[in-house]
C-alpha cells in the first residue's frame, strides 16, 4: 500500500493514527531513529503491521509486557536494529489493598488512574488473577503514578513497583469461536459471540452499553474489520480474529476472540 491507496483500505476515522504512522516510518527511514510508540490496541496493532508491510528498511516489534498482552507498544526501528524488552520501556505496578474485605475492578482501577490526566495511550493491560491487579504503564510516568494513584474507588491503595516477568498468570482469557454471520454490523457480530438475538444486540448498542475499540457507539448498522474488539457491559469482548471463508449460504465464516464474563 502506497501513497493515495492506503487510506481507501480504513476507516475514515483512522486515517489522523495513519497520518501518524506515516510519519513515524518517514523519520526512521530517513534518520535512522527508532520511535517507540504508546499502546495500542489489537485494531491500531493491525493497522500499523498493514502498513508497514514487508518494507525491507523498517524493524517492526511488539511488546505488551506479557506474551498474550492485548495492549502492546510497538518499537519501529532500522532494519539493522535489535531489540530488548527493556526498549519498550514498560513498567509494572501491582495494587496492594485490604483484599479481605475490599473488592476493586478492571473499571475502577482505569478510571482512577485516568482521573489523574494521563491518557489512556499510556496505559497497557490492567490484569488479574482473581484477586491481585497489576497494570502496566509507561516507565516515565512510573514516580508520577506512584506518587498520584493513592486511591481507587475512594479506598486508599498502594502501589507496589513490580520487576519484570512477575506478572500474575491472567484468570480473564479469550476463547475462539468459529460462527457464520449474515454481515460484519455490530449487531450480527455480538448476538454470534454471546448467543442473543440480534434485537437484544441492537438494545444494547442504542442503551450505550456496547463500545467500538473502546469507543462507545449508538449505530448498529456500523461494520467491524479484522482485529476491531467489541466491548459489551455486562458480557465480555469479542474480537474478529480471521475471516475464515463463505458458507453454502454466502454467509461469512470468520473466527472471534471472545472473552465471556457470564462464564
Amino acid at each position: 500500500m502506497t501513497g493515495g491507496t492506503i487510506y481507501q483500505h480504513f476507516r475514515a476515522e483512522e486515517r489522523p493514527f495513519i497520518d501518524s504512522i506515516l510519519d513515524w516510518i518517514y523519520k526512521v527511514e530517513d534518520y535512522y531513529t527508532p520511535h517507540l510508540t504508546n499502546f495500542m490496541n489489537p485494531r491500531q496493532q493491525h493497522i500499523l503491521r498493514s502498513i508497514v508491510g514487508n518494507r525491507e528498511t523498517i524493524r517492526l516489534d511488539f511488546y505488551g509486557g506479557y506474551d498474550d498482552a492485548e495492549r502492546k507498544r510497538a518499537l519501529i526501528s532500522p532494519f539493522y536494529s535489535e531489540s530488548s524488552e527493556d526498549d519498550f520501556e514498560l513498567q509494572l505496578f501491582e495494587v496492594e489493598y485490604p483484599r479481605d474485605f475490599l473488592k476493586i475492578s478492571h473499571g475502577q482501577i482505569l478510571g482512577s488512574s485516568l482521573s489523574l490526566g494521563i491518557d489512556r495511550e499510556k496505559f497497557g493491560d490492567i490484569i488479574t488473577d482473581g484477586q491481585r491487579w497489576q497494570f502496566f504503564v509507561d516507565k516515565k510516568l512510573k514516580e508520577f503514578i506512584k506518587l498520584e494513584l493513592t486511591k481507587i474507588s475512594r479506598h486508599s491503595v498502594l502501589l507496589k513497583a513490580v520487576d519484570p516477568g512477575n506478572q500474575l498468570e491472567v484468570r480473564e482469557k479469550y476463547e475462539t469461536k468459529t460462527v457464520s454471520i449474515s454481515s460484519f454490523r455490530v449487531d450480527a457480530v455480538i448476538s454470534s459471540a454471546f448467543n442473543f438475538s440480534r434485537t437484544k444486540a441492537k438494545e444494547f448498542i442504542q442503551a450505550d452499553k456496547v463500545k467500538l475499540n473502546w469507543n462507545p457507539i449508538s449505530q448498529p448498522s456500523i461494520e467491524v474489520s479484522l482485529y476491531d474488539v467489541l466491548s459489551v457491559r455486562g458480557f465480555g469482548r469479542v474480537m474478529i480474529d480471521e475471516k475464515v471463508g463463505q458458507s453454502r449460504k454466502n454467509k461469512e465464516i470468520v473466527d472471534l476472540k471472545i472473552l465471556n464474563r457470564n462464564q
